[in-house]
């Protein structure tokens, strides 16, 4: 946590992190970088600082140390915390876009998946970092950082840990896309358990897609110097940079900057002497500067151009020992404050034979500037200021044998300030050593920098030599700054297959540029016309108008616009650059290019040959700028695009499109006046992002809301197709959700700014179908099934639901003509219920209180859902008024439905049954009378279920809901007996209930009807009066000279006794009569019918005196002695027990006496005076 002295009475905590810390760097002083593959380089640039605004968001730091902040020490002291990047604002780091950053209180930030717990090393190491950084509370990672920028890594303390107050971190985007940037800055912070306080910035520079941004760390003026930290960038153990370990590098009184860029991006030279000529004779400029600054040089002395150099061929320098003799090249660059030297060299003897000088720029002995090697092999370079204060970095022994090419770099930086001056020396890419000093930041007046000898005649510098380097020397490259080691191993890379000259460059483009910028190759070409490579080299660009903004295309380097239609670009090994040139003029212009004097019409370029060709058979052709669009329109293929504009009541019209399936669509390119743009992509492709949006948003084109989750899809206008595409061209998309209005947008974003259009009209993507189902009415989906289950109440409610795709919010309808029961149905029950607005996110509705009036089953036919609202938007013109789903002349539908028959629902069963009794005579019935039953199925609302029948009835069976003791017979009906929902028994009557015993008192029958699924408990139940009856014939005597009556009367059971059943006025017995004469001649009686409970049967005077045996065969009477009275079944009920055996099986019986009885005179007392 804490760095310097620690203060009095220090905590064991804090006394034990610094002594850890200490031992850390102690070990590591003098670690210096090694050669390894790095992404990223870094060069000193002028200081600037984006002080914090009002506007600035803070971090908010942890307040507990266990997981998920994983820290022994929080508070923003071993903290972190992750911040998210604006949406719009790209950052791409080691070859990843990243939408935000984790911070370390300890001056790091992490990219990515941060699982290294790192944040808790309070402990500056040299780079790499290798090894975990120390464990932390349980179940907290703990490994090897990745992805790591290091601004300034050490003990810090950025919150209220530690007793600290004022300190924060704090972030903000700044500038215009698309050179925003995003600052992270430490604001007032201190290191533990001191009090200074001090500020430093990483400013993240937004970055094209693909391409690595360029960052920058910045340290303000102020307590802090470097010392003790660690500076640089870590992507891995291989991949890292540092700029800076354990080292005083900050101007306290200026501030420092340091820019981080891809390594890739080679710099800029002040000069670049490859030593290819063949011949050195002494001339001005024949020594060639290949940078492209014109730098040329000259052989001083017996320095030679020998043919095997490192690449290709080189420079050769003598041993003279002289220094008055001078043999070198003489260069007419003075080396400036800052700057590097990069070269191979190749000792004629052992390094550690002799000195030598390797160059030199000294005037004045006292005030050097030199580079040597030492007798002992070790390198020394020393820079003096112009007060004389020498700053010397020298290596250690060296042990290179003779003949052997090794790469050499310097770097230097002469600052004001206390060990602000910076010396390096590079070995084969390594940095090997580096010395920092204090001087007064001016240079003395140094002569023109020589290479291979001194500088000046009769001068030695301090500490120098007047040697000659003795040995070759090759590819000598001078750079204005101080650059990084990722610069040496770029130039020690380099190769060069073919020992040629640059002789001049080559502009392709296609003559043309419709719309937006024009693509513009140049190619770096040899005499004989080959791709060139160059490295470091810069060339300018220009247009002949002084119009344009050039951009980069396919380069490594960025492209610098340094006036209109004017831009340089350095080569980073590249022979092949595509650049952009947009032209805010509709113009024709000429491109041109100098790099040191070379052109495109230099050297074998002053001849046009095909290789040179700039399109066609053309060498240096003119570039013409056409018209550009300024907008898009989108219609629907094959009709013919409309000019709004100018025929405002006309139409680009796009039909309705079907969910899931894919559809197509022309996309027109389309100027300022409404005018399609034929030449669209005439000088390239052209690549469009087309995406869908909301049609029914207001609001400017750019500004609607995209549709969720989004639609896009890339469009490529392409210049060999140009002639035929003509500025308009098909897109397809397959949109899997519903929307009910959705409109095209269409974006060149290659233009600047962005050309943005939108579709003058909208269009419905509609689901190509209802899908219905139910949840609980889905016992058989194809509705034959008689027992299966669920069941529903016919008229009780049950749910459907009708599903169409994600994004439908319709409300589906329903056509009840298209209704269809199942098969052998009677009839079509109907359908009640609605259904809601579907819920857009599953596209489906349900309604919970649908009711089917019917038994069995239903089924919806095609079309019997339907919605005729969702397609609104393209009714009535663009879209057929029908289901189809096949388009007709390039339409759909507008309607949605079902288009197939659905699963049947139900099964639907009776909500109950009616019973309706009538009474067997009169207004009662006897005990054991068959009577009058009607059983009707019914649904909730009464009505008749007539689909109650076949193998969709039941067995019902029958009781007495009032519980009287007996049976009906019969004690169920079959399902046989239901017609069109109805069971009639009653012609003629076959259902009757028979007390238990004769001798019961009359009771009330309620009759109940169930199925085991429906019952007539719950709806209308018939009833009948019971009585318990007999037929009682009594006898009868009178004179054979007059007409007898005999009496019969019908008896019921009161409880007690047997009574007259005066409500009888319905039984006749006529008809069972019997008879048996004695004699035979004996008249037969007449009547028999009951009325009142009685009657009578009346007999003829037979005028002759016998008797006659009267039986009424109502029931079976086995055992009857009359044989003709013993099996008769219409009154079987009025039986009674005359044999007083018990059992009511007799038939009743009496006897008719003619003359031959008389009974006793009526006379009590008779009494006679004479």
């Amino acid at each position: 946590m804490a760095s310097g002295a620690v203060p009095p009475a220090p905590s064991f905590v804090a006394v034990a992190r610094m002594a850890l810390r200490w031992l850390v760097v102690a070990s590591s002083l003098c670690a210096l970088g090694i050669a390894q593959a790095a992404t990223y380089a870094y060069r000193n640039q002028a200081f600037s600082y984006d002080t914090p605004s009002a506007s600035a968001a803070t971090v908010t730091w942890h307040t507990s140390g266990a997981a998920p902040a994983c820290t022994n020490y929080p508070d923003g002291d071993d903290d972190w915390a992750d911040v998210s990047f604006p949406a719009s604002f790209q950052f791409t780091f080691g070859g990843t876009a990243y939408a935000g950053v984790r911070i370390y209180s300890n001056g790091i930030l992490a990219f990515g998946n941060d699982v290294s717990g790192f944040h808790r090393d309070y402990t500056p190491q040299a780079l790499p970092i290798t090894s975990p950084g120390p464990t932390g509370p349980t179940g907290c990672p703990n490994a090897v950082p990745v992805n790591l920028m290091l601004p300034y890594w050490i003990d810090i303390v950025a919150g209220t840990a530690n007793n600290t107050t004022g300190a924060s971190v704090r972030y903000e985007l700044l500038g215009t896309a698309p050179n925003r940037r995003f600052v992270i800055s430490w604001v007032n912070v201190k290191l533990y358990n001191r009090t200074a306080r001090y500020n430093f910035q990483v400013v993240l520079y937004e970055s094209a897609a693909g391409v690595n941004g360029n960052f920058e760390y910045r340290y303000t003026s102020g307590s802090s110097n470097g010392a003790n930290a660690t500076v640089g960038v870590q992507l891995s153990t291989t991949d890292y940079t540092q700029y800076s370990y354990n080292q005083q590098f900050i101007d306290t009184v200026n501030g420092t900057s340091i820019l981080w860029y891809p390594a890739n991006q080679l710099v800029t030279k002040d000069a670049e002497y490859r030593f290819d000529e063949s011949f050195w004779s002494g001339v001005a400029g024949e020594v060639k500067d290949t940078s492209g600054n014109s730098q040329h040089g000259q052989r001083v002395g017996n320095a030679a151009n020998i043919a095997n150099g490192k690449l290709c061929r080189g420079g050769s320098f003598t041993n003279n020992t002289s220094n008055a003799t001078i043999d070198a090249v003489a260069t007419p660059l003075v080396p400036g404050r800052s700057g590097s030297v990069s070269f191979w060299y190749r000792s004629n003897n052992n390094w550690n034979t002799a000195d030598t000088m390797l160059f030199d720029a000294t005037a004045v002995a006292n005030r050097p500037f030199f580079l040597m090697k030492r007798s002992n092999g070790a390198l020394r370079f020393a820079v003096a200021d112009s007060a004389g204060t020498v700053v010397t970095a020298e290596t250690g022994n060296q042990s290179f044998a003779a003949n052997t090419w090794q790469h050499i770099g310097v770097t230097w930086n002469v600052r004001p300030g206390t060990n602000l001056t910076l010396l390096q020396i590079f070995i084969n890419g390594n940095l090997v050593t580096y010395a920092r000093g204090t001087t007064n930041g001016a240079l003395p007046a140094l002569a023109t920098l020589y290479i291979g000898d001194n500088r000046t005649s009769g001068v030695t510098p301090s500490n120098g030599t007047p040697n000659g380097a003795n040995g070759a020397i090759d590819e000598f490259y001078v750079y204005p700054i101080d650059v990084s080691g990722p610069q040496f191993q770029a130039d020690m890379a380099l190769t060069r297959p073919v020992c040629t000259a640059l002789d001049h460059f080559r502009i392709i483009h296609n003559g043309t540029a419709s719309c937006g910028p024009a693509q513009v190759t140049i190619e770096a070409h040899d005499v004989n016309h080959a791709l060139f490579s160059l490295a470091g080299t810069t060339m300018t660009i220009s247009t002949s108008t002084g119009h344009g903004s050039w951009s980069a295309v396919s380069t490594i380097n960025p492209v610098n616009n340094i006036a209109p239609g004017t831009a340089t670009y350095t080569f980073a090994n590249e022979s092949r650059i595509v650049l952009a040139l947009a032209d805010p003029y509709a113009e024709t212009l000429n491109i041109d290019i100098n790099s040191g004097g070379i052109t495109e019409h230099t050297g074998a370029a002053s001849t046009c040959t095909a290789a040179d060709y700039t399109y066609g058979s053309v060498c240096d052709a003119n570039l013409t700028f056409a018209p550009c669009v300024s907008s898009f329109e989108c219609l629907e293929s094959g009709l013919a695009y409309q000019n709004l504009t100018a025929s405002p009541t006309a139409r680009n019209p796009l039909y309705t499109k079907l969910a899931g399936v894919a559809f197509s669509f022309d996309v027109v390119a389309v100027d300022a006046n409404g005018n399609r743009v034929t030449s669209y992509a005439a000088d390239a492709d052209k690549t469009v992002t087309v995406e869908l949006i909301d049609g029914a948003a207001g609001g400017a084109c750019v500004s609607r809301p995209p549709l969720s989750p989004p639609v896009t899809s890339p469009l490529t206008f392409t210049r060999a197709s140009q002639p035929t595409e003509q500025g308009r061209k098909s897109v397809s998309f397959t949109v899997n959700p519903a929307y009910r209005a959705v409109r095209c947008r269409v974006t060149d974003a290659s233009q600047t700014p962005a050309v943005v259009g939108c579709s003058s009209d909208a269009f419905a993507i509609r689901p190509p179908s209802f899908a219905v189902s139910s949840s609980n009415a889905n016992a058989d989906a194809s509705g034959a099934s008689a027992t299966a289950t669920p069941t529903v109440k016919a008229g009780g409610s049950f749910s459907l639901t009708a599903t169409a795709t994600p994004g439908y919010d319709g409300t589906p309808q329903i056509d009840v003509t298209k209704l269809a029961a199942h098969a052998g149905a009677v009839a079509t029950g109907g359908l009640a219920g609605n259904f809601p607005a579907a819920t857009a996110v599953s596209g489906s509705a349900t309604g919970t209180a649908f009711a089917y009036g019917e038994v069995g089953y239903f089924r919806f036919d095609p079309g019997g859902v339907f919605d005729t609202g969702f397609t609104a938007v393209d009714q009535p013109n663009d879209c057929t008024n029908d289901f189809s789903n096949t388009l007709v002349s390039g339409k759909y539908g507008c309607k949605i439905g079902n288009t197939a028959a659905s699963d049947f629902f139900g099964r639907f069963i009776p909500d109950h049954f009616d019973t309706v009794v009538a009474n067997a005579c009169g207004g009662f019935t006897y005990s054991g009378q068959p009577f009058p039953l009607t059983v009707t199925a019914k649904n909730t609302g009464g009505g008749t279920t007539q689909n109650y029948a076949g193998s969709f009835a039941r067995t019902v069976t029958l009781a007495d809901a009032n519980g009287a003791a007996g049976t009906l017979n019969p004690a169920s009906l079959a399902a046989a007996d239901f017609t069109a929902g109805v069971a009639s028994k009653t012609a003629p009557p076959s259902v009757r209930f028979t007390f238990g015993s004769k001798q019961t008192a009359p009771a009330t029958l309620k009759v109940r009807a169930s199925d085991g699924e429906a019952s007539s408990a719950t709806g209308s139940e018939g009833t009948t009066p019971l009585r318990s009856g007999r037929l009682v014939l009594s006898n009868a005597h009178g004179s054979e000279l007059l007409a007898l009556t005999m009496p019969i009367q019908t008896q019921y059971w009161t409880g007690s006794a047997w009574a007259t059943n005066t409500l009888d006025s319905c039984t006749d017995a006529s008809a069972a009569l019997v008879f048996v004469k004695t004699p035979v001649t004996l008249p037969s009686p007449t009547g028999g019918a009951i009325s009142g409970g009685t009657g009578q049967l009346t007999f003829a005077a037979p005028n002759q005196k016998g008797s006659v045996e009267v039986c009424a065969n109502i029931g079976a009477d086995g055992d009857n002695p009359m044989t003709g009275c013993r099996n008769g079944t219409s009154l079987p009920w009025l039986q009674g027990s005359w044999d007083a055996d018990g059992n009511y099986n007799d038939n009743p019986a009496a006897r008719a006496t003619f003359g031959i009885f008389q009974g006793r005179a009526p006379v009590i007392y008779r009494r006679e005076r004479y």
